[in-house]
């Protein structure tokens, strides 16, 4: 079963959400923007849905740890080919696992996360330290073009900075700020 979702955090989570209720083994979770027309496979479109994703959320903070709740957010914005099914081994692991399962790096797709995570938080840091910020009327801006989806990662950072400008941080790369 291909089960794809709208590509935010939310919905990945609503989509781990239906996965696990329905206790399915073979599973693809797949971005929308990426999908294409299977032969034989069925499809599903993941509607989000915050309230399972809050339930899901806290199931990974409860059964492991915040740091791993956030490493998996980490992990899909770095935009790796097929990160949200290491994340949906990592999770229906995790789920019937009774002990700290998010530190195992005997698991292929935990150490996956972990070294996904770490390029991810490096990117985070080198937009951080070397975004230049230029100055129109009262307003900072700064275009950077990180190699990971960092803005969401970082722009509170930036806020605590800055409290007093009204910035804007622009990802030419995905042409969004």
């Amino acid at each position: 079963m291909i089960y794809r979702y709208d590509g935010t955090y939310e919905g990945l989570l609503t989509a781990l959400f239906i996965t696990y209720k329905e206790d399915e083994d073979f599973v693809t979770i797949i971005k929308d923007e990426h999908f294409q027309t299977p032969i034989f496979d069925a499809d599903v479109m993941v509607r989000t849905d915050i309230e399972k994703a809050s339930r899901v959320r806290n199931g990974i903070i409860h059964r492991s740890s915040l740091k791993a709740e956030r490493m998996l957010y980490q992990c899909l914005h770095s935009e790796a080919k097929n990160i949200e099914n290491s994340i949906y081994k990592f999770f229906k692991k995790l789920m019937t696992s009774t002990h700290k399962y998010h530190k195992d790096f005997t698991c292929e797709y935990v150490l996956r996360l972990h070294q996904v995570q770490k390029v991810v938080i490096r990117e985070s840091l080198r937009i951080k330290a070397f975004a230049t910020f230029a100055e129109i009327n009262d307003m900072a801006y700064a275009i950077v073009n990180p190699q990971y989806d960092v803005l969401p990662l970082i722009s509170l950072d930036v806020a605590e900075k800055k409290p007093d400008t009204r910035w804007v941080l622009y990802d030419i790369e995905r042409k969004y700020a």
